[in-house]
C-alpha cells in the first residue's frame, strides 16, 4: 500500500483530491473486481489508490470509468460549488457512461462537492501555489486552467 500511496502522492484516484478524513483513509481498489478475474489481483496494473468511501461505493461493478484512462475532458466542475457533471458537449454514449459513474461513485454527494469547494477556496483565500494545488487537487486544479482562473 505505501508503493501506491506514494506513486499517487496521496491522492484518491476517483476523487481527485488528497485522502482527507471525512472520505476515509487509503485503501486499494482493484479495478477489475477479484471476483471477476482473480487472476488479476496481484497485478500492479490493476490497482487503484482509493479512498475507503470511494473504494466501497465502487465493490466489483464494473460500469466505472477507469481513472487511468479517462480524457481530460469528460467532466466538469463548478468551483464554487464543488458540483461535479458530465461535460454537456459529450455524445449520448459518453454523457450516459459519465452519469452512472459520477451516480455509482457518489461522486457529487454534498461530502464531495463540500470538499472540492473547499479546496479550491483554500487555494482562493491563502493565495497557494498553482502547484500546491496540483499536487493535493489535480481534478481541481485541471477545471481551473481549463477555466482560465489559474
Amino acid at each position: 500500500m505505501t508503493d501506491l500511496h506514494q506513486a499517487y502522492g496521496g491522492v484518491c484516484a476517483y476523487v481527485g483530491v488528497f485522502f482527507e478524513r471525512v472520505m476515509g483513509g487509503g485503501s486499494v481498489d482493484h479495478f477489475i473486481a477479484k471476483s471477476a478475474n482473480a487472476g488479476l489481483a496481484y497485478e500492479w496494473d490493476n490497482y487503484r489508490l482509493a479512498c475507503s468511501t470511494m473504494n466501497s461505493r465502487k465493490r466489483d461493478y464494473n460500469g466505472v470509468l477507469d481513472p487511468f484512462l479517462l480524457a481530460s475532458d469528460l467532466f466538469r466542475l463548478q468551483l464554487s460549488t464543488g458540483h461535479i457533471y458530465p461535460n454537456p458537449t459529450l455524445g449520448a454514449k459518453p454523457m450516459r457512461i459519465v452519469e452512472e459513474t459520477i451516480e455509482r461513485l457518489g461522486l457529487d454527494d454534498p461530502q464531495c462537492r463540500e470538499m472540492r469547494a473547499r479546496w479550491y477556496q483554500d487555494y482562493l483565500e491563502h493565495q497557494l501555489p498553482a502547484d500546491y494545488l496540483k499536487a493535493k487537487a489535480p481534478f481541481i486544479w485541471l477545471e481551473a486552467s481549463r477555466q482560465g482562473l489559474l
